[in-house]
């Protein structure tokens, strides 16, 4: 049966070319639109062939879906290849990818980007019933419908383009010869492409994925072939290397509808990829290790870290790479927390952690001292728990005299003055011991995290920690405040967590609630630190108050359903003091010595 309109579309936006069919359909057009039109039986490819050629117009309904669909590409080709007119319906300002853009690139388009999408039909019928009513259409007619809704008419007298008028001007040699001579150029300018591919390009791919250990990235030789595939096209040995760098994920929000983006996690600098809006189908992405950023009008935005990939197991039991889904909820402007970011629930040993917030940051020295002026060292109602030191608990009294700067002022071991370094207000508070966190996190109404909840947070059970050729000194160490003079301002190092926490690797270490046989925990690593520092559990006396521990905060919704094994005290063997042991004697330190 023949159709007037052929309608191509992303699955994602299949709400939207639903639409465009029903109101087409409307006017009397008649459309064909998977998968609706596909004949029970016939395989799919021949039933997509059938409606194209079946068909005089060709609606492109355009996102930034339709770069990454493979589908899409292979309509527009046949379109093109079968001389349908193409209209580009275009939801959204996005440059075309490069494979559409080689067959499309001088379609015109119609915009349709402001909702809603039914206020551009009217428009869309007319232009589409003005080209059905001609015998022959080229570029110049598309245009002109699309800007004025009208067509170009002959002079008066004559009659409107007809298949007899076009046949008289065809066998001209003037015409012919200007028409070959730009196809042989491009014919063999394109051959010689397709040569540099296979002979540079193919083989570079093929080296750089021999180099690559796959557990880390292989997004340079992804790169590469998407070069190569907007050469070659549809190719079996591009196809193969396509399976090895790369893989097809979802991308899912809650709610949907966000904006998603993603840049390789080693170069912080590059612009965002644009990838689509939520939810993403089988986006086809690289294998590697991206930062990734949501954004949705009403929505807080989302800053995050993730594998594209996993590790699965194969039949015969041997570990190999599969596709990681990416999700996460978005919150609402101003329901949450400030600079407080969502970690999901997750499943433990112990039990299950349901969602909470943890501090995007670690506390600044500014926030800190609000804390001071607001009169935190003199209101007993901050300090909860009593003072214990050197084993023996002592009085709040006794306690808080201790807690002084190097003026003898309340507050932290590193200020002076009751206050903090000139300059300073956005570095992370240190200097203070758990008990004083404890107290500031009370004057918020939040919590200093479990030893559980601050694994979770810093992505402990992504495979971006679980993996060992990814550990936080691979990944998270180079963009990190370790083995360096001092603090710096929080978040101006570009390392951030699975869930969008800057500093939890170096900077001071934090604080959590837990207690220890020796005082409580303390997690991160400092600046002074090596970087293994990071995912190691430390512990230290409830009363250290050394210029590496700092302060980040938690916040639980629903601390009720949080298994109380969290809580519970935890037991750590006693960590060597290699200050305590006597040192060797020269002889026995060269023996050492020549062993490394």
């Amino acid at each position: 049966m023949p159709h007037d309109v052929f309608i191509s579309y992303s699955s994602v936006d299949r709400e939207a070319a639903d639409t465009v069919c029903s109101i087409l359909e409307e006017k009397g057009i008649r459309c064909w639109i998977a998968p609706r039109d596909i004949t029970p039986g016939l395989p799919f490819a021949e039933a997509i062939i059938d409606g194209i050629k079946s068909s005089k117009v060709f609606i492109l309904v355009y996102s930034s879906n339709s770069n990454h669909s493979s589908q899409v590409i292979k309509e527009v080709d046949r379109a093109v290849h079968h001389g349908l007119s193409i209209i580009n319906l275009r939801l959204e300002n996005i440059p075309l990818s490069k494979q559409l853009e080689y067959y499309i690139s001088d379609v015109h388009w119609l915009d349709a980007q402001k909702p809603p999408l039914e206020q551009y039909m009217d428009r869309l019928s007319t232009v589409v019933q003005m080209l059905l009513a001609m015998d022959e259409v080229d570029k110049g007619d598309i245009e002109e419908a699309l800007k004025n809704e009208t067509i170009k008419q002959e002079e008066p007298g004559k009659p409107v383009r007809k298949n007899a008028a076009r046949k008289i001007l065809i066998p001209v040699i003037a015409i012919f010869l200007l028409l070959i001579i730009p196809l042989a150029i491009f014919f063999f300018n394109r051959k010689a492409k397709v040569r540099q591919v296979r002979q540079e390009v193919i083989p570079e791919i093929e080296r750089l994925i021999g180099e690559n250990d796959v557990w880390r990235n292989l997004v340079k030789p992804y790169r590469l072939a998407e070069q190569a595939e907007a050469v070659l096209g549809d190719d079996p040995e591009l196809a193969k290397q396509f399976s090895q760098v790369s893989l097809r994920i979802n991308v899912i929000t809650d709610p949907p509808g966000a904006r998603v983006y993603m840049k390789e996690y080693v170069d912080s600098t590059r612009d965002w990829t644009y990838l689509g809006i939520t939810p993403l189908d089988s986006v086809r992405v690289p294998v590697g290790i991206f930062r990734w950023k949501l954004e949705k009008e009403g929505y807080e935005p989302v800053l995050a870290a993730a594998t594209t990939w996993q590790i699965g197991i194969t039949e015969n039991n041997l570990p190999t790479v599969v596709p990681n889904d990416f999700s996460r909820r978005l919150d609402p402007v101003g329901s949450t927390p400030k600079d407080m970011v969502r970690v999901p629930s997750t499943e433990l040993e112990i039990g299950k952690l349901g969602d909470f917030l943890i501090g995007r940051y670690e506390v600044t020295n500014r926030e800190y001292k609000a804390f001071i002026d607001n009169g935190g060292y003199q209101n007993k109602e901050y300090w909860k728990y009593a003072f214990v030191k050197d084993g023996n608990e002592i009085s709040w009294e006794e306690g808080i005299k201790q807690l002084v700067d190097k003026s003898e002022q309340p507050g932290p071991s590193t200020w002076i003055g009751g206050d903090y370094p000139a300059g300073q207000g956005d570095y992370p508070v240190s200097g203070l011991c758990w008990y004083e966190a404890a107290a500031y996190a009370e004057y918020t109404g939040m919590s200093l995290p479990t030893a559980y909840h601050w694994a979770v947070a810093a992505g402990r059970f992504t495979t971006m920690l679980q993996v060992p050729q990814l550990g936080g000194f691979a990944i998270l160490a180079p963009f990190s405040n370790f083995a360096r003079q001092g603090t710096v301002a929080v978040g101006s190092m570009s390392g951030i967590t699975a869930y969008g926490a800057h500093d939890m690797a170096g900077n001071v270490r934090e604080w959590c609630s837990n207690e220890t046989k020796m005082g409580r925990i303390i997690r991160g690593g400092s600046w002074e630190d090596n970087t293994y520092e990071f995912e190691n559990l430390r512990q230290a006396p409830a009363m250290d108050r050394s210029p590496r521990n700092g302060i980040r905060l938690a916040f639980y919704p629903d601390s009720e359903a949080i298994p109380k094994e969290v809580f519970e005290p935890m037991q750590l063997t006693q960590p060597i003091d290699i200050h305590e042991r006597d040192p060797v004697p020269d002889a026995i330190f060269r023996v050492y010595k020549e062993q490394f």
